[in-house]
């Protein structure tokens, strides 16, 4: 696991017992570590769905188990929650409180009256350890958009749901040419109608399709992206018109961000039914079938961050040797993309240009 990478974990705690989760959260904090607990919640929002989400969004589990709270029913409802998502479970303890029910197999720590002793328990690597010991594959749960229409709505709703939880992601795609050559402009701009040709697709269908690309940017314009792009995926198309937009698009996006918020690379060789899209690790798309007409099938979300801090590293790893191959420095790779996109422009234009020539002679 890259050393990097956020890792949340959540404190799962009785009210009774708010000091000791303070200090815990603080020493989790020194750790290098991002502790979440109530106080993080919003007001106005629900209270057991903010738990839910919280959960679920968590590298690690780690309730606390006092007297206090084992009285309490719902520590053990969230226990299971937890567990039923496959997250890793690290259960804190006090007094001679021992874990019950469905974690008294699991090794706890207890607190002990020095901090400086919690603090060594509790390092980044123990946590970095244990989330290896969970990446894998099998331990993910995976919601499913069957369509086109159902990825675009259920990608704006992941990641608006991030954006609602107070936090801007670093946008991760791999695959066609990102979900930013997607038009921003109102759905009667003639960008629309371009980018169907000689098809047309119909105006619900351009709405979700717009809103996945303005949720993604809000994240992408405060912390950045990483693309891995294939223009190929574009350049197949059968109406030139149709790519010009696209590609036109994608140049209008790369023009408006700075060079230190975009690193973009191309691979040639990504088959064009390939797509992947990370938002932070805080939740991952993947579509498993092949595009029909255009738009994507079967995608498949998940919020399992160990699995996600996999795919993490695959990625990024990939994104550094193909600029390796290109012999593109990161900060440079922004204008380098532009160029061979903005050359793909002009040969095109040049293609309707002659044909239309031809028509009128």
């Amino acid at each position: 696991m890259k050393d990097n990478l956020e890792i949340r974990v959540f404190i799962s705690y009785s009210s009774k017992d708010k000091p000791i989760v303070k200090l815990l959260a603080q020493v989790l904090k020194d750790n290098g570590l991002q502790p979440m607990w109530a106080r993080d919640f919003l007001p106005g929002s629900g209270f057991h769905e903010q738990i839910k989400d919280y959960i679920a969004y968590a590298h690690i589990f780690m309730p606390l188990v006092t007297k206090s709270s084992a009285k309490r029913g719902w520590v053990h409802q969230e226990i299971g929650y937890a567990m039923a998502l496959n997250i890793p479970v690290f259960p804190i303890t006090t007094e001679d409180v021992k874990p019950g029910e469905m974690i008294q197999n699991l090794q706890a720590v207890r607190i002990p009256g020095d901090s400086s002793k919690l603090r060594k328990n509790l390092t980044r690597d123990v946590f970095i350890n244990l989330l290896n010991r969970s990446q894998k594959p099998g331990n993910a749960l995976y919601e499913l958009a069957e369509l086109g229409e159902d990825r675009a709505k259920m990608m704006k709703a992941y990641s608006d749901n991030v954006l609602n939880l107070g936090h801007h992601c670093l946008v991760r795609q791999k695959g066609g040419i990102s979900s930013f050559h997607i038009p921003k402009k109102s759905l009667q701009d003639v960008a629309w109608r371009d980018r169907y040709l000689p098809d047309k697709q119909t105006e619900d269908h351009n709405r979700c399709q717009r809103n996945e690309r303005l949720s993604l940017e809000k994240h992408a314009g405060i912390q950045g992206c990483k693309l891995i792009i294939n223009p190929e995926y574009v350049l197949e198309k059968s109406d030139p018109r149709s790519k010009i937009s696209r590609l036109q698009t994608l140049i209008e996006f790369l023009e408006y961000m700075p060079d230190e918020k975009v690193t973009i690379a191309i691979n040639a060789k990504m088959a064009t039914s390939e797509s992947v899209t990370m938002v932070g690790n805080w939740f991952m798309a993947e579509s498993v079938t092949k595009q029909v007409r255009g738009s994507f099938r079967n995608t498949i979300f998940t919020k399992h961050a160990p699995t996600i801090n996999g795919r993490i590293e695959e990625f990024d790893l990939e994104l550094s040797e193909l600029l390796d191959q290109a012999g593109w420095k990161s900060s440079e790779s922004r204008l380098k993309v532009m160029s061979i996109l903005k050359k793909h422009v002009e040969n095109l234009e040049k293609m309707v240009k002659d044909k239309d020539k031809d028509r009128n002679q």
